[in-house]
């Protein structure tokens, strides 16, 4: 559509809220990555590299036995869940420091802003 008097299209589709928006959220998901990656790269080598096939390629816990000298699988997730719990500890106070700062009358949806860091989570 035209607006008037000035030969310029005006493009009603794009809302400048939702720029807004997905900015801050891509903002947001590379700080969140950010801290991931560091806590990821403070880990062992062998710890590191475990979580990465794991989580990455989808290896299963029986697979890593032998890497790991282990003979329970159990022992396998018992590790696992050790890495996973360092990196999630350090990601759930850069979240907390983050957003619970500010004021609770905030209108921002802290639920949503959860569920966009599980999904991201739960993608890489």
């Amino acid at each position: 559509m035209e607006e008037q008097g000035t030969g310029d299209i005006v493009d009603f589709t794009s809302n400048p809220l939702d720029t807004i928006l997905k900015t801050e959220t891509q903002n947001e998901l590379l700080q969140v990555r950010k801290v991931i990656l560091q806590e990821l790269e403070a880990l062992d080598s062998v710890a590191k590299q475990s979580l990465i096939l794991w989580l990455g390629l989808g290896i299963n816990q029986e697979d890593f036995l032998e890497m790991l000298n282990l003979s329970k699988q159990y022992q396998v997730a018992r590790k696992f869940q050790g890495y996973q719990k360092h990196i999630l500890k350090s990601l759930s106070q850069f979240v907390f420091s983050k957003y619970l700062k500010k004021d609770l009358t905030e209108k921002r949806d802290r639920a949503s802003l959860l569920t966009t860091i599980l999904n991201y989570l739960k993608s890489i």
